[in-house]
Parts: C-alpha cells; structure tokens; sequence
C-alpha cells in the first residue's frame, strides 16, 4: 500500500522560493550585485554555476575502457558532476534586504545561473536567476 499511496507520515518540507534580482549580462573579470529579500536569519550560499548539461570542460575522448587511467575517471567524474563556477556562504544575520556581490573569473562565455541556498531554523529558501556572461 505505500508503494501506491506513499507514507501517510511522511511530511516533505519543500523549500519556499526566494526572488534574486541582479543585471541580465556581465563581463568575466566584474563583479554581479544580486540582492533579495531575506525572508529569515540562517546559513547562505550564493553561487555561480553552469547551466543544467553544459560541461565546465572539455571532457576525455576515449573509445575503450583503460585500466590504467581510474584515477583520471574519478577525476573526470567529479569535475563533470561540479558546475559550480565560483561560491560564497555566509551566516544571514537577521532577515531583510540583502546585496552580495559575485565575481565572475575564470567562467566560460554563454548562459549561466546565479544560484541561492537560505537555511532558516524551520524553512528552506531557494532562489535563482539566468545571467548571460561575456568576454
């Protein structure tokens, strides 16, 4: 029966959205203000990352299996599974008007998300915004 109905005692605690607001494009080498509305006091992570399917790198051609080379897997692994470009955490005070910058370095040209994580005492937040980064 849980199968087709779920656990009746099992309460997901979805996290609520939060609106980040900065610039549509930048430059590599500037700095991006994002400011939000901080609905509670807690942990934050601010981050720049890769779009969704877009590598950070160019990955290994290889057309068989070399034994030899699992370090280099693992390596390959973990840096394909990282779209995180540059990140910043911080202990949000007290609730209100926040403006962080973000400084966009070694970030390929092309669509990129500005990405936010607030952990409140009881609540999550997320929030997100699509920035375009140029030369």
């Amino acid at each position: 029966m849980f199968n087709l109905l779920g656990d009746p005692l099992l309460r997901l605690n979805y996290p609520n959205g939060v609106k980040l607001s900065s610039l549509a494009t930048a430059k590599i080498g500037e700095q991006l203000n994002v400011t939000f509305r901080a609905p509670v006091a807690g942990d934050a992570v601010l981050e720049l990352a890769a779009e969704r399917g877009v590598q950070r790198f160019v990955p290994l051609k290889r057309e068989q299996f070399d034994s030899e080379m699992g370090a280099s897997y693992d390596d390959e692994y973990r840096r394909a599974n990282d779209a995180v470009w540059s990140s910043s955490s911080w202990n949000q005070a007290a609730p209100g008007l926040v403006s962080r910058a973000i400084e966009i370095k070694d970030v390929k040209p092309g669509f990129q998300t500005v990405r936010l994580y607030l952990r409140g005492a009881s609540q999550i937040y997320i929030g997100s915004k699509r920035i375009y980064v140029s030369d």
